[in-house]
């Protein structure tokens, strides 16, 4: 019984902190001068910040970002919208969902040369993979995520 209640005070102040920025951000969409890529910026961010907390409000907001990042042009946005959504997917354990929303993020990311996000549809790609039993793949994309390897995508 003791070490119940340790890990609950250990595990408090962590979950009291990510509600707390999930509180901030909400609290920030409500702003009506946010400008657009703010805005999914701030729905991207709340889509990952309560992903282990209420899934489907996660994918909720991932599509949000989604739509508001294609209406307005904005590619870093929709690519992380659908790096959200195909986590979404993943954890329910719709991989084949998962790998058909994790590809327009790849292109995304790789005509933007952004790193972050590559790494992000990566560690997504080795989840998605592992679920898939599929060892190689789960173990390339992952090993690629810690920089043991890179992958071409060609």
């Amino acid at each position: 019984m003791k070490r119940i209640f340790l890990v609950g005070l250990m595990i408090s102040p962590i979950l009291l902190l990510a509600q707390t920025k999930v509180d901030s951000l909400k609290k920030m969409l409500l702003a009506n001068t946010l400008s657009s890529t703010t805005r999914i910026d701030i729905l991207n961010n709340l889509a990952d910040e309560v992903r282990n907390i209420n899934l489907t409000a996660s994918y909720e907001y991932a599509k949000e970002a989604l739509s508001l990042a294609q209406n307005n042009q904005y590619k870093k946005g929709e690519g992380m919208a659908y790096v959200g959504i195909a986590n979404y997917h993943q954890r329910k354990t719709a991989f084949e969902n998962a790998l058909k929303n994790i590809q327009p993020a790849l292109q995304i990311f790789e005509s933007l040369n952004n790193r972050e996000g590559l790494m992000n549809c990566y560690a997504v790609l080795g989840s998605v993979y592992s679920g898939l039993k599929d060892w190689e793949n789960s173990d390339k994309y992952f090993n690629s995520v810690i920089g043991r390897n890179s992958i071409s995508l060609s």
